[in-house]
């Protein structure tokens, strides 16, 4: 088949290896030999953030912002408050899904392209007890790197968990839940990690997954801690997931570690980028952020 490049951010560019792996004999979902591989699967990717193995990714069918839905409908509690950190379009989709569920929440609006102030952040955490906070670690839509560790550390000295969208990081540069101090981070599987479209994960320790409760009012789908409670019986996911998407997304989490693991991936990366940013220069254009913001 012929190569398609794929500029846009995501769904990314796959390998031939990752497309034909799709191509497998019909099986039922059912059936313990796709559970072994998702149960696999879903280990595999806890533990690029977290390696001591005190965390789980919770697998959903859906795209990225399926498993950001997830998140917010599945942590924050009746009787919470989440602070959405917006400064690009997804801090506002965010906010918008806290919208859609009526959760009471505030939006500490920077403006799209804008850094982060971590002081303000510490000041509004002051001035409003927070259960939650919700922050994009990168900023698809500028490439903003935002400075995610630092507002984790503010809101854990305020005694509220984070709740991070990890979306177009995860996988392509060197992170982990505890340097970032977060305690859940969605991803997906057609960005960095560079499989299929299709399947969303939340990832969290364990047994804050364990102790989730449904909210009454939310999401019948989306719920974390149900979908887990399921998968440990039988590493089967509630309903019905995309197969084809998780062979694939098994084959490129191998490749992953052939690359040399994320550390790896992140040198093929920063080359990309730095060959692509000097044309792009030769050009004429320049950058709409500074080196320190990327």
């Amino acid at each position: 088949m012929s190569r398609m490049i794929l500029l846009n951010p995501g769904p990314a560019t796959t390998t031939e290896t990752v497309k034909r792996a799709q191509v497998v004999e019909d099986i039922c979902p059912r059936e313990t030999s796709f559970g072994d591989l998702c149960g696999a699967v879903s280990t595999r990717l806890a533990a690029l953030v977290a390696p001591k193995g005190d965390h789980v990714a919770v697998l959903f069918g859906g795209s990225g912002t399926a498993g950001v839905e997830a998140a917010l409908a599945s942590a924050v509690p009746e009787n919470g408050r989440l602070l959405v950190i917006d400064n690009g379009a997804y801090g506002t989709r965010m906010a918008d899904i806290a919208a859609a569920y009526r959760m009471p929440f505030e939006k500490l609006d920077f403006g799209v392209g804008e850094w982060i102030d971590v002081a303000a952040v510490e000041a509004k955490l002051k001035a409003t007890k927070f259960t939650h906070v919700a922050v994009v670690h990168h900023e698809t839509t500028t490439g903003m790197l935002n400075p995610v560790a630092a507002v984790g550390e503010a809101a854990h000295r305020h005694g509220a968990e984070v709740i991070v969208d990890a979306m177009s990081s995860y996988a392509g540069i060197p992170m982990s839940m505890a340097g970032l101090h977060a305690d859940f981070l969605v991803s997906s599987s057609n960005k960095c990690i560079q499989g299929m479209a299709g399947l969303s994960f939340v990832i969290a320790k364990r047994d804050r997954v364990e102790a989730m409760k449904a909210i009454p009012g939310r999401s019948y789908y989306f719920q974390v801690g149900e979908q887990h409670r399921f998968f440990t019986k039988s590493n089967q996911m509630r309903f019905t997931p995309p197969v084809q998407t998780m062979y694939a997304l098994d084959q490129a989490i191998r490749e992953l570690d052939a690359e040399g693991g994320v550390e790896g991936r992140s040198k093929r990366y920063l080359a990309c980028f730095e060959a692509l940013d000097g044309g792009v220069r030769k050009l004429g254009f320049e950058r709409l952020l500074p080196e320190t913001q990327l």
